[in-house]
């Protein structure tokens, strides 16, 4: 109950500075960068969380209930990456996750930016994918003492991951009906252990209401030509992981990387490369347990080759990989691996910095934090 009241105040605060902006619009929308197309959501998702190992089987719970407020702005068109991108919808979305087992998991509360993505779109009708990822805070952790069977959650600060398929039904200019399918994952990227993470895939009903009807779309007379060449990019990472024992040290991974990248759209580029890692945390547990006499160093390192795509929005990106191992591995559950994370470009999309989550299997495997140039 206290956490649902937390949610009460939070979205009565956001609510309260939304409708002082709409008033806002309504004095001089000339002048507000909150003009046409800003608008609310109020969502409402039906999950169960998935098991998705065997280390979680004894988890029993009910079905998890999602309550959300949505702040959003539908582009029309003024900046030229929203016209790449056929005017998306961008925004900030606040949510209290009911995760069915008040004992065990308790709740989470997230704040996230998402942005929308139409793949069909008529007059009266649109179906959206949506991307978002941010922070969430549970209230109910791993402890040793009270809460040793909460192997799935470690930490109260973790990242969430949302994405979803929703259709838009018009009403009025004002109003849109939205139904569809959602996927979550909440983790903290193996910061703090235990960290299995939760997936949790629902469906999800909700309405729209636009403050102001979105504007007619502008349109460019003339987009700049495709990029043509083929780009070099390198990547040089930090990750840290901490062991699988709870309260155990924190190692780094260091991480670096090679690959071509072309442009397939204006603001879509797929790459593919080679990956260096070095895996410090295996290293120390071969060592402690006396194991592997010979080679010790080369068998926590990583070889793998990755595909990746990335989309651009403005100057921010948003990072999507797949890589598979070239060797055989110790200590690592999969041949394959997915990264996905975001990163900033300065100096006319040349140097970078980002921030990726490696995963096995959708179980976190570490942060990272990256610098990289790209000429």
């Amino acid at each position: 109950m206290r956490s649902i009241n937390i949610y009460r105040k939070l979205s009565g605060i956001v609510l309260f500075v939304c409708l002082g902006w709409s008033g806002g619009f309504a004095q001089d929308s000339s002048k507000s960068v909150f003009g046409p197309g800003t608008g609310l959501e109020f969502n409402f998702q039906y999950a169960r969380i998935v098991k998705h190992t065997r280390k979680l089987s004894h988890f029993t719970y009910r079905n998890s209930p999602m309550f959300e407020l949505v702040f959003l702005k539908q582009t029309s068109g003024e900046k030229l990456w929203s016209q790449y991108h056929k005017y998306p919808a961008y925004g900030l979305s606040l949510a209290y996750t009911d995760l069915g087992n008040t004992a065990l998991i308790g709740s989470a509360i997230s704040l996230f930016p998402f942005l929308d993505l139409d793949i069909v779109k008529s007059d009266n009708f649109r179906f959206q994918f949506r991307g978002g990822s941010g922070i969430a805070w549970f209230n109910n952790i791993y402890d040793r003492k009270e809460n040793a069977e909460n192997v799935a959650i470690g930490s109260h600060l973790n990242n969430i991951t949302f994405i979803s398929l929703l259709a838009h039904w018009k009403v009025s200019e004002n109003i849109y009906f939205r139904a569809g399918a959602t996927f979550k994952h909440f983790s903290n990227a193996s910061f703090k252990s235990p960290n299995l993470g939760l997936n949790i895939p629902g469906g999800m009903i909700g309405g729209r209401y636009f403050l102001q009807p979105p504007g007619p779309p502008k349109k460019a007379t003339a987009l700049p030509p495709l990029p043509s060449k083929w780009n070099i990019r390198w990547k040089l990472a930090l990750g840290l992981k901490e062991t699988t024992v709870p309260g155990g040290p924190r190692y780094p991974v260091y991480i670096t990387s090679l690959a071509v990248s072309r442009h397939i759209g204006h603001a879509n580029l797929l790459s593919v490369g080679i990956n260096y890692e070095y895996n410090t945390s295996i290293y120390d547990f071969i060592v402690n347990n006396e194991l592997f006499e010979e080679n010790r160093h080369v068998r926590a390192m990583r070889y793998a080759v990755e595909i990746g795509d990335e989309i651009w929005i403005n100057k921010l990106a948003v990072i999507g990989q797949f890589g598979f191992y070239l060797h055989k591995l110790f200590l690592t559950p999969a041949f394959f691996y997915n990264r996905v994370g975001m990163k900033y470009y300065y100096w006319d999309h040349q140097l970078f910095t980002g921030i990726y989550l490696k995963s096995h299997y959708g179980t976190a495997d570490h942060l990272e934090m990256a610098v990289g140039f790209r000429f």
